[in-house]
């Protein structure tokens, strides 16, 4: 009887170092878009999230037949200029466009807790009349990351009361304002 040869199969340690060489170059080099990925996706949540707190605010004036006012909150609970800040909807009794204790809050947002982000717009408040119009109170909410403006995104508001998304016209990655301009952010 012959007999038979074994074989072992396997890799060797070099295999194996190699291998692994390669896996953590790829990762690396794929981690920044990932991050990219991940920072897009955060940008257009919390904008979708701001945009429906000014389309619901607007709908529940010309519904209710009442001012309704989406403004972000200090710790005293009045509005200020910071959209840092907590941000309200609240029905506006008085039409005051300062949050009172016997005013009903509509819908909150958390405070911006990302020291990267920031949100910021030319009023303190606005208030849509009980016909849905917010004149007065027209601007762009910017919002942005502190490194990259392609992460920049807006939300125009006329006085007319209709809101919507800044778009990006000129195709360059910035968002622009209501007058076709790039948004610019300052924290």
């Amino acid at each position: 009887m012959i007999p038979q040869r074994y074989t072992l199969h396997g890799y060797s340690l070099l295999e194996l170092l190699v291998v692994l060489a390669i896996a953590a170059i790829v990762a690396t080099a794929g981690l920044p878009a990932f991050n990219r990925t991940i920072e897009n996706a955060k940008t257009r949540a919390d904008t979708r999230l701001l945009y429906m707190a000014f389309s619901s605010a607007h709908a529940h004036a010309i519904v209710h037949q009442r001012y309704t006012t989406i403004c972000p909150l200090d710790e005293q609970s009045k509005c200020t200029n910071d959209w840092l800040k907590k941000i309200v909807v609240f029905e506006d009794l008085n039409d005051n466009r300062q949050y009172d204790e016997d005013e009903r809050i509509l819908q909150s947002i958390k405070a911006v807790e990302d020291p990267m982000v920031s949100r910021s717009y030319s009023r303190r408040a606005v208030t849509f009349s009980p016909i849905g119009d917010a004149w007065g109170f027209n601007g762009t909410l910017r919002y942005c990351f502190e490194h990259d403006y392609t992460f920049a995104a807006s939300l125009i508001v006329y006085g007319s009361g209709r809101v919507r998304y800044g778009l990006d016209r000129d195709k360059n990655g910035i968002a622009e304002d209501g007058q076709g301009r790039e948004i610019t952010c300052t924290n």
